[in-house]
């Protein structure tokens, strides 16, 4: 296509053909027209079926490219990153996911807002939370009206994780290419880590630089959570790199005031505790795996569609936390015990006994455990931690709280057996 206003790059990994052409439909029934899609295979499973489907489709607009190699996104990040925006000519570019979708007028949309004014660098609507058959799991928050992030304000917003915050969502973000390009270019010359981080990375160099960021309150992007999506995976070594981002770099906007030292603090604060859990949490992992083997695909079958929890209107965490949780819930079956007491009785306890009796029905929760508090709660009995007698015959106690490092000591102070006996931390 001659001069195309947009660029739009289509990754496709591993992810079953009908996700991948959603995707494509999506992007080809666009009220825009006027835009280049470059398609990039980096799987090895579907080519002959993309080959041929995209072939079909004969649409001068289309460029297909198959790679020589796969490409892992956790050790070729910067050089896939780099890659994929250096696709195409024009001026405006997206890189979007093969298991999403966008709604009709998206591109449309993100055009006005970026031919309205130059110094906007990047634009993203609102979007939906779809499962892998299309149905709306949830959504994010309304927002009355669209957001303008001028120079600073995202970070600090960002540092700050106030509930009202609102996020940009990568494969819906249109950016205005030499925007993206120089917020790579400062993340390689950082030595900065290109895996999952990165997403996080690139927004907040582009709101070092003088220009503007804009969300559409729109809610014009469909993002598919499914089982076989590789961000659902915690990566403790993602979130290591970006502590030692913000740390590195972020503190010199701290010293010249334009980065609040709260928002600051506090956000290091946050993220530092979050890789310490994430620390334990891999101790933990590498104990279950030495005791019963790193097999989950009993689990990943019971649990297929683990987000029917949120279809069904259960209170559950994210995906990724039940993710998380595989192994543990693997453990719990290979354990074989037939009850089960939780130590903690807030949000947290609650998400786990649903996931626990949803995915090994043949236990049974017979009470909580607390440190501060007894009392009933749905009918069970609340025990104080100091008071009660523990007799792990019969039962396993799951922890389903922060303090994990706490209960780990309590109980082995009791003469409890770490794993054996208790499991610290159920939910990451």
């Amino acid at each position: 296509m001659d001069n195309p206003a947009i660029t739009v790059v289509l990754t496709v990994c591993d992810r079953p053909f009908k996700f991948v052409k959603q995707a494509v439909d999506g992007i080809l029934n666009q009220t825009f027209k006027g835009f280049e899609l470059c398609i990039i295979n980096n799987n090895n499973t579907l080519n002959l079926e993309l080959d041929n489907w995209i072939k079909g489709l004969n649409d001068c607009r289309i460029s297909y490219i198959n790679l020589d190699k796969y490409m892992d996104f956790f050790y070729d990040g910067e050089e896939y990153l780099k890659m994929i925006f250096s696709m195409g000519r024009a001026e405006y570019i997206i890189w979007t996911h093969d298991d999403d979708i966008m709604q009709n007028e998206m591109l449309e949309r993100e055009k006005e807002v970026l031919d309205l004014d130059e110094n906007i660098a990047m634009v993203c609507p609102n979007v939906k939370f779809i499962d892998s058959n299309g149905d709306i799991i949830y959504e994010t928050f309304d927002l009355k009206e669209d957001i303008i992030y001028d120079r600073w304000m995202y970070i600090n917003q960002f540092l700050s994780q106030s509930k009202d915050f609102a996020d940009f969502s990568t494969p819906a973000i249109l950016f205005r290419r030499k925007y993206i390009i120089k917020a790579l270019d400062e993340i390689s010359n950082k030595k900065c880590s290109f895996h999952t981080s990165v997403d996080a990375l690139y927004k907040i160099c582009i709101n070092t630089y003088p220009c503007k960021m804009y969300i559409i309150k729109d809610k014009l992007y469909y993002y598919r959570i499914h089982e076989m999506q590789g961000s659902v995976y915690y990566n403790f070594e993602a979130w290591k790199y970006m502590l030692d981002y913000v740390e590195g770099y972020l503190w010199e906007y701290v010293k010249e005031g334009y980065v609040l030292e709260d928002n600051y603090n506090n956000y290091f604060k946050w993220v530092k505790n979050y890789c310490n859990r994430l620390y334990f949490s891999k101790k933990i992992d590498d104990k279950i795996i030495a005791l019963i083997g790193n097999d989950i695909s009993e689990t990943e079958r019971r649990c297929k569609d683990t987000y029917n929890l949120w279809k069904d209107k259960y209170r559950v965490p994210s995906y990724m936390s039940v993710k998380g949780c595989f192994l543990r819930v693997q453990y719990l079956i290979k354990m074989n015990k037939k009850e089960y007491l939780l130590w903690g009785t807030g949000s947290g306890s609650e998400h786990a006994k649903i996931i626990i009796d949803y995915l090994v029905p043949g236990m049974v929760c017979t009470g909580y455990i607390d440190s501060y508090k007894t009392g009933i709660k749905d009918g069970l009995n609340i025990y104080l931690a100091s008071d009660y007698k523990f007799d792990t015959t019969k039962y396993i106690i799951v922890a389903a709280t922060t303090a994990e490092n706490d209960i780990d000591i309590f109980l082995q102070k009791k003469g409890l057996e770490q794993i054996e006996d208790y499991m610290p931390q159920f939910l990451i």
